[in-house]
């Protein structure tokens, strides 16, 4: 007698069919009824008249020759920061340094507890200052770090030169050189060390016919008397542009005594001396700074957009800003508790006054402005160590814009320092909208903890 089949077995099949086809349904309204969102990344500028060029750097710098034939290995990268004594590079005469401190990697020991006390107080110096709108700190202590681990390595290559010689059958088979100044280390030179402003020509200010040769290293053979690294030794630098009259004229250089300058390769702006310098038929903006000098420690060149304006700031269309109604609040009124010290104010609950954590917006003039869904109208503040108490009820629209980093819509207050019809210069400060944020362009057609993507 045949065994009747399971009347369930059909039913389930069809149940799974039909999720199946929901799913790509599903899939297929929301594909077709997607938003269009155009993004658009945050960057420096000014919408001033401006000026873009290719300057010249000159800084204080000086060539480091080999002082023996060798192998030579570099302890630090291309543009580390060294102090005196600090070890610079090894030359090996074996042709096998790798070898020989992979043999003796247990030797080596750890860290000093001097070297671990430095580095602890950096990361928590590191924590207390932390701005995100600058990374330096991130870079100095991973320099730091490399640094230990290099005077770590040369310590143990100079106090067991002698047995390196007899387990290699070679003399002085290794040599470690040190750093004699503090500065900033460069693996490439191109004959303008030393060069003064009275040497520069219109060709040395074209850099078409530029040319650099890089030191080679990890273990690369090396002649005495030839380039080993360079020292720049100072923070201070100039970049000198060409231009024209008209270029003079149009930016209203001729009196600058200040430029405010966009160094386009990391895209930062800062305050810059400014001079004109004429030599013969050749006319230069001298613009001297002091920051970022180790982001261009392999560069002759640097991209440059300068203006006479004070309005340097973040660059932003003006179809991306929108304004918002937030409750304002006197700065006095903010306070500090909670586990994790938390910034927030202390709102009345009938007979008790209860700390409720808020986020701060944006400030200004000691007023500080927090989103609607932070407090309810009608709140009463009590002032800290004071009798004192505000109703919030009162509004102010703020400008800001719409950072999709994440995926959905988060407002980011903004501070307008000037505008023209299709753009506005914000302030860049360590709250509210950051360069190389993405915001949305169309941003009236959105609303806060929206989806994007």
């Amino acid at each position: 007698m045949a065994k009747a089949k399971g009347p369930g077995k059909p039913r389930v099949a069809t149940i799974i069919f039909l999720v199946i086809i929901a799913y790509f349904v599903c899939f297929i309204i929301l594909f077709l009824t997607k938003r269009d969102v155009r993004i658009y990344e945050v960057t420096h500028g000014d919408i001033a008249q401006s000026l873009s060029s290719s300057g010249l750097i000159l800084r204080e710098e000086k060539v480091y020759n080999a002082p023996t034939d060798g192998n030579i290995t570099f302890f630090n990268l291309s543009g580390v920061k060294v102090k005196v004594n600090d070890s610079v590079y090894v030359l090996d005469k074996t042709g096998n340094l790798a070898g020989i401190l992979d043999a003796h990697s247990e030797d080596k020991g750890d860290f000093s507890s001097d070297d671990l006390k430095q580095l602890t107080t950096m990361i928590r110096n590191f924590e207390t200052d932390y701005d995100y709108s600058g990374f330096s700190g991130i870079y100095d202590i991973g320099n730091s770090i490399n640094t230990m681990t290099a005077n770590q390595s040369a310590a143990w290559l100079e106090s067991n030169k002698d047995v390196i010689s007899k387990e290699t059958g070679v003399n002085d088979a290794v040599t470690v050189v040190h750093s004699d100044t503090t500065g900033y280390l460069s693996y490439s030179t191109d004959g303008y060390e030393g060069f003064k402003e009275e040497d520069i020509t219109e060709e040395a200010l074209d850099r078409r016919s530029y040319e650099k040769k890089v030191i080679e290293g990890e273990g690369a053979p090396i002649k005495e008397g030839t380039p080993a690294y360079k020292m720049i030794t100072d923070e201070l630098y100039s970049i000198y542009i060409p231009l024209t009259d008209d270029q003079i004229k149009n930016n209203d250089l001729e009196e600058a005594k200040t430029v405010y300058v966009n160094l386009k390769k990391v895209n930062a702006g800062i305050r810059g001396n400014f001079e004109i310098v004429r030599k013969n038929n050749l006319k230069m903006g001298k613009i001297t700074v002091n920051k970022y000098v180790m982001a261009y420690t392999g560069d002759r060149y640097a991209e440059v957009e300068i203006s006479t304006s004070e309005n340097m700031g973040l660059k932003i269309p003006n179809s991306a800003i929108v304004k918002r109604d937030m409750y304002a609040i006197p700065e006095e009124y903010l306070t500090v508790g909670g586990d994790t010290n938390e910034t927030g104010v202390n709102v009345q609950k009938g007979d008790l006054f209860v700390f409720t954590p808020i986020s701060v917006a944006t400030k200004s003039d000691g007023i500080c402005y927090v989103k609607l869904d932070e407090l309810e109208e009608g709140n009463v503040l009590i002032k800290p160590e004071s009798t004192d108490t505000f109703t919030v009820g009162k509004t102010e629209k703020i400008d800001g814009v719409y950072c999709v980093n994440t995926g959905y819509t988060i407002f980011r207050p903004t501070r307008i320092l000037t505008r023209n019809d299709e753009y506005a210069v914000v302030f860049e400060g360590s709250t509210g909208v950051q360069v190389y944020d993405r915001i949305v362009l169309d941003a009236e057609n959105f609303k806060e903890n929206e989806v994007i993507y």
